[in-house]
């Protein structure tokens, strides 16, 4: 997911009403390295097309390496966020 604070792109705090507050964090459970790693390289590919222009914001993906599967989720901003107006 690429934030860009310059424009009028939705923030990121809408993320954390998606967690259940009771579940482990990283610290916890552990990180497998892989998972990392996929998603290092997502966020520099990322990059490199904003870079060039490329319309990379207002949409996150989603990637479950457990069953191998990627969705890309549109988002937009809030009128009910604080952070947001």
């Amino acid at each position: 997911m690429a934030f860009n604070h310059q424009s009028m792109n939705p923030c990121l705090s809408f993320i954390y009403s998606l967690f259940d507050e009771n579940l482990e964090d990283c610290d916890g459970a552990g990180v497998l390295s892989t998972v990392a790693g996929t998603i290092g390289i997502l966020m520099a590919n990322t990059a490199l097309k904003a870079i060039i222009g490329d319309d990379v914001f207002n949409q996150m993906l989603a990637l479950d390496l457990k069953n191998n599967s990627i969705h890309r989720i549109s988002i937009k901003k809030s009128n009910n966020c604080d952070i947001c107006i």
